[in-house]
């Protein structure tokens, strides 16, 4: 962990602290409405997009031109190291909520291009998954469906790696989904 990027954190108002580290869940680059699903509830700020453009007027976090998800506003984290302080930063016991609502709505957003977010979708899935079991005792339906979701993408994403004989990528997919099942 980076102590500036850590310093620099620690001097943002709580709420963009909080955007920050919720847009880190999602990954380097990520999306206004991921964001927002992830705080739904008492948690979201009303103004979530002017936070977003305080976040890139610091240098933080930059807008892309275009996005791969139809009507949702595409960011990313100008700095891998700023992404993962964030990440780091945000307490274990909420990651993997987090984790699994990303994942839901990247699902309901993509679900006609389902293939083109495996890797995305196995990622989250299997985050939410491996948290459900480390930090808490969820139902079992709960904890049964997460590891569901985590090996139906990873397999997904282990077999469209191979159709592109990206060898090396579909072994390790196919082994997070033998380790999930």
């Amino acid at each position: 962990m980076c102590s500036s990027d850590l310093a620099r954190m620690d001097l943002l108002p709580a709420s963009e602290k909080r955007v920050l580290q919720t847009a880190s869940v999602v990954g380097r680059t990520f999306w206004n409405g991921a964001v927002a699903s992830i705080l739904d509830g008492e948690d979201r700020p009303q103004d979530l997009d002017d936070i977003l453009w305080r976040l890139e007027d610091r240098g933080l976090v930059h807008a892309r031109m275009g996005s791969t998800i139809v009507g949702e506003r595409e960011f990313s984290f100008r700095h891998i190291l700023t992404q993962e302080v964030a990440y780091e930063s945000l307490p274990r016991r909420e990651r993997a909520t987090a984790h699994a609502r990303v994942a839901g709505w990247i699902e309901r957003q993509t679900a006609e291009r389902e293939r083109e977010f495996a890797e995305l979708l196995a990622h989250h899935y299997e985050e939410a998954y491996r948290g459900v079991l480390e930090t808490s005792r969820p139902g079992a339906a709960d904890r049964e469906r997460l590891r569901e979701r985590a090996f139906h993408h990873a397999m997904l994403a282990a077999n469209e790696a191979r159709r592109k004989l990206a060898l090396e990528q579909a072994e390790r997919f196919a082994a997070t989904a033998l380790s999930v099942a």
